[in-house]
């Protein structure tokens, strides 16, 4: 039987290892993922010209397109094994993202085996919760697409096209808040259910009686290191262009690999950052509105 800690108590970096295991995991499947791709791309003698696989992203897309068909084959091989191990590891993932919660909710310190049973013991509900999510998302886009082509183009010919523009720019923010909202609350019921040990249906209901609570709280808590998350992707990528790795040199290489690390590890950090603030949102205090709201 492991205590729970109280809010004040929960923290990022109570459990480092837990952190280690989630940046190690996801550089690891990156890798994984890429590297069936990456083979099949520099099999076609992309590497051999001057400048090597950046000629892939200059304009016009010439040397994108020929090398495509030159290794049509391979790459759409390898595509497909890649599509299959990002499936494969999106499930897996789930694991140290659960015990990734546990660390930062519980007072106790479990040995690794109790760590991973624990873990592997939320991974059906989770593995539900992520295709809930999913469809819920894929049926925002869907929504999206319908108002910003079909009912914008009912009214383009009432409409100039600023005025266009602006309808299409309304609905893609408003789907983008709806669909933002399903994720934080996904989170905040994988919160829940690791936080207070409860069931699935439980768990779903403390955690859509803590957003309607607290919305703006929920909202600002997930905002914070989405946004710093995409200032490290946009920053990473502006030093690694920087760095101009298809040039000759070995610390060109080595700094790209150490700043790409640098990056993973700073969204693992942000992304705990966040479901630390989830477990606080469903706290004690949301378990016992939820009782008495139902």
């Amino acid at each position: 039987m492991t205590t729970p800690l109280e809010n004040r108590e929960i923290r990022i970096w109570r459990r480092p290892e837990a952190l280690g295991l989630v940046w190690a995991f996801r550089a690891g499947a990156a890798f994984l993922i890429a590297l069936p791709i990456a083979g099949a791309v520099g099999a076609t003698g992309i590497s051999r010209f001057p400048g090597g696989d950046a000629r892939l992203f200059e304009s016009g897309a010439m040397w994108l397109v020929e090398t495509v068909r030159i290794g049509r084959q391979s790459i759409g091989s390898a595509a497909q094994t890649g599509a299959f191990a990002w499936l494969v590891f999106a499930v897996a993932a789930l694991v140290p993202l659960a015990a990734l919660l546990i660390a930062m909710s519980q007072r106790d310190r479990l040995g690794w085996g109790q760590w991973f049973g624990r873990a592997m013991a939320h991974l059906p509900a989770f593995v539900l919760l992520s295709g809930l999510c999913l469809v819920a998302q894929a049926f925002v886009l869907g929504l999206f697409f319908l108002l910003s082509t079909g009912i914008g183009a009912a009214f383009s010919e009432s409409l100039d096209d600023r005025n266009l523009w602006f309808f299409r720019a309304t609905v893609g923010v408003l789907c983008g808040v709806l669909a933002a909202v399903f994720g934080i609350a996904h989170d905040l019921t994988r919160a829940a259910r690791v936080r207070h040990d409860e069931t699935l249906r439980r768990a779903l209901a403390i955690a859509l009686g803590t957003l309607r609570r607290k919305f703006l709280l929920s909202l600002l808590s997930w905002i914070a290191p989405v946004a710093s998350s995409i200032a490290v992707v946009v920053a990473a990528a502006a030093i690694v262009s920087w760095l101009r790795v298809e040039q000759p040199g070995a610390l060109r290489w080595v700094g790209a690999l150490l700043v790409h690390q640098i990056a993973i590890f700073s969204l693992v950090v942000f992304r705990a950052s966040w479901l630390a603030a989830a477990l606080r949102l469903v706290g004690p205090g949301a378990t016992t509105q939820s009782s008495d709201a139902a």
